[in-house]
């Protein structure tokens, strides 16, 4: 029964998550950036984690208004990613784990409808993103469709610790999801 404690815990944060980051449509375009790192992987609680180092596109999420695109061939996270990763089974806000993940870097703008002191919650800030496997879409609206939940994890300190996450979205599957 804890995975069921746990799935409807993470579902009410997913939901009132979802209110103020809502669903995406994607575009991406793309850009330089230097090549994923080599692929490594760890394992918490069950899921796996691959992490496959910079985007290498631009990726565009309308709703709720964010953007990633790669970051600067010198940018250095203050956090690893395996801390990243564990920060989704740990701290205030866990992320909702649907499965396995792969784990990228990005500089995030956005998102559209989260603003903190007249200032957008990430503005080109270096960001894990944890991209999670298709599962069932908690948004009523979409209802039968497979989805990929996406957290942001902060990469630099700043407002909050390195290695804090702080946004969930869901994106449809046929969206590009944002790990190349």
């Amino acid at each position: 029964m804890p995975g069921v404690t746990r799935r409807t815990t993470a579902g009410l944060v997913i939901a009132t998550t979802l209110v103020a980051g809502g669903c995406a449509d994607a575009t991406t375009t793309g850009a330089t950036a230097p090549e994923p790192a080599e692929v490594r992987s760890t394992t918490i609680q069950g899921h796996e984690g691959r992490f496959v180092g910079a985007v290498t596109h631009r990726h565009e999420y309308a709703d709720p208004g964010i953007t990633m695109t790669p970051p600067p061939a010198a940018a250095r996270a203050d956090v690893s990613w395996t801390d990243a990763f564990d920060a989704c089974f740990a701290g205030a806000l866990q992320c909702v784990t649907t499965d396995d993940a792969v784990v990228s870097l990005a500089m995030v703008t956005g998102p559209g409808n989260a603003v903190v002191h007249g200032r957008q919650m990430f503005e080109d800030a270096l960001t894990y993103v944890v991209t999670w496997e298709p599962v069932d879409c908690y948004r009523p609206d979409l209802a039968g469709s497979r989805c990929r939940l996406v957290d942001l994890i902060t990469a630099d300190d700043g407002n909050l610790p390195a290695g804090t996450n702080v946004y969930t979205f869901e994106i449809p599957e046929s969206s590009p999801p944002p790990s190349d």
